[in-house]
């Protein structure tokens, strides 16, 4: 019996609450990237703004920092995410071992990440409606290559299986704890960022403090965010559909 939506909330919770310390370090991994990168983006301005014969310079370096941060973000989140999956088999290791660990698996990841994306994307464009369904079915395709070794081709057909036959269900338990975290996060912003308004007016500094915020407020929520999907993840493998369902999926 898959959980019920409030079941998945509370045990991301708790599962959070409990591994708090290990979770954090994958947060401020997260954020490491963000900081870099908005102070290269200011360091940017200045020098373009004092030093235009530097522009087309100042713009590789830019571009190169911002690819080497999507990646290094790319592979907390695959650490994270084997992270979390221990956790829940309580079985936790240091993250210096899972970070390392999953550099084996970062390029198929990242494969299937783009992959499914472009599929997404293609479905959205096309109807839209296309692009929910396989927002859904393929939402478990990335689990599937890090936690089952899974090829790429592979990974999107065992993640559609999980779907077939209660694809409402699973996009309703994949939607409301994400909305739910989401709506949080977006009143602790606004929160934070009304205060620094009323602690100073100076239009760089608002800047630069509200970036902060929201990238710190992101990566603060994705090992909760992330623990959600997984748990409904592995409650999905644990209660399998009817094998007739899988081989005739409904049309659409």
């Amino acid at each position: 019996m898959l959980l019920t939506v409030g079941e998945i909330i509370q045990n991301s919770w708790e599962l959070c609450k409990k591994n708090w310390r290990v979770f954090g370090t994958y947060a401020i991994l997260l954020l490491l990237p963000s900081i870099a990168l908005t102070a290269v983006g200011f360091i940017n301005i200045f020098l373009t703004a004092n030093f235009p014969s530097f522009t087309a310079i100042n713009n590789i370096i830019s571009l190169a920092l911002f690819a080497a941060s999507l990646v290094f973000g790319f592979w907390v989140a695959v650490a994270l995410s084997i992270s979390i999956k221990n956790a829940l088999e309580n079985k936790i290791t240091e993250w210096k071992k899972t970070m390392k660990d999953s550099l084996k698996i970062i390029w198929p990841a990242l494969l299937i990440t783009v992959l499914s994306s472009i599929i997404i994307g293609a479905g959205i464009l096309l109807l839209i409606i296309p692009g929910v369904i396989f927002m859904v079915w393929y939402a478990f395709s990335f689990y599937e290559v890090i936690f089952e070794n899974k090829k790429t081709v592979e990974s999107l057909r065992a993640s559609k299986n999980l779907t077939v036959g209660r694809w409402w269900s699973v996009a309703l338990r994949l939607a409301a704890p994400s909305l739910f975290y989401g709506l949080i996060a977006m009143l602790i912003g606004y929160a934070l960022i009304s205060i620094l308004q009323l602690i100073t007016n100076y239009p760089l500094a608002v800047d630069i403090g509200i970036q902060f915020i929201s990238n710190a407020i992101n990566v603060l929520f994705a090992p909760i965010t992330s623990a959600a999907i997984i748990i409904l993840y592995k409650n999905i493998k644990e209660n399998p559909v009817a094998s007739s369902a899988i081989a005739e999926p409904p049309k659409i």
